[in-house]
């Protein structure tokens, strides 16, 4: 019944041969045991392939807005929204507004943000009053509480920011003091 086979590449193979090693060298089909399972296909070349992870869709496209900002941190630290509003002290629905641009976040958590985000995204200020507008959201004060360190009116400040007036000499000083540079006004 058993029939002599031939090999493509080697002598003619018979029932005696047929388990030795040399058999198998001819015909791997018929041998199991001389697969190359765990091994390369070229023992000689290695080559992995090595890709970053998709970013997830939830990334902004564009970072513009404070809420990218906070979103894109939150996403790179596989963080909840409910774990960021519990860091910066708000409730998990204001994170999702504030990332999906709804509702900007008030001045009083600017300080906070930036501390989470490890990063001012705020652009740097070139004049007077975007220094001051600046300075006060950095520090997380209004207006009033900026006009109240300062021992001046808080509509002073309105109009610094608006350039409708600049600072005197004495409160020129102050701010001086405040940005630690001496600024032009």
């Amino acid at each position: 019944m058993w029939r002599s086979m031939r090999s493509s590449s080697g002598p003619a193979l018979s029932p005696d041969t047929f388990g030795s090693g040399e058999a198998c060298t001819y015909n791997r089909a018929t041998c199991p045991h001389n697969t190359r399972t765990g091994r390369d296909a070229l023992p000689f070349c290695s080559l992995r392939l090595k890709s970053s992870k998709p970013l997830s869709d939830q990334y902004p496209k564009e970072i513009s807005t404070l809420g990218d900002h906070i979103r894109k941190r939150r996403l790179d630290l596989r963080l909840l929204q409910r774990e960021v509003a519990e860091k910066i002290g708000v409730n998990e629905q204001t994170i999702s507004n504030w990332e999906r641009q709804r509702i900007k976040p008030e001045i009083r958590f600017i300080a906070r943000i930036i501390e989470f985000l490890g990063y001012d995204p705020l652009p740097q200020p070139e004049s007077f009053p975007e220094k001051l507008k600046t300075y006060r959201l950095r520090m997380g004060l209004s207006q009033k509480k900026l006009a109240v360190k300062l021992g001046i009116d808080p509509s002073t400040i309105t109009r610094w920011e608006i350039s409708q007036y600049r600072p005197a000499n004495l409160c020129r000083k102050l701010l001086d003091k405040i940005f630690n540079e001496k600024c032009k006004y």
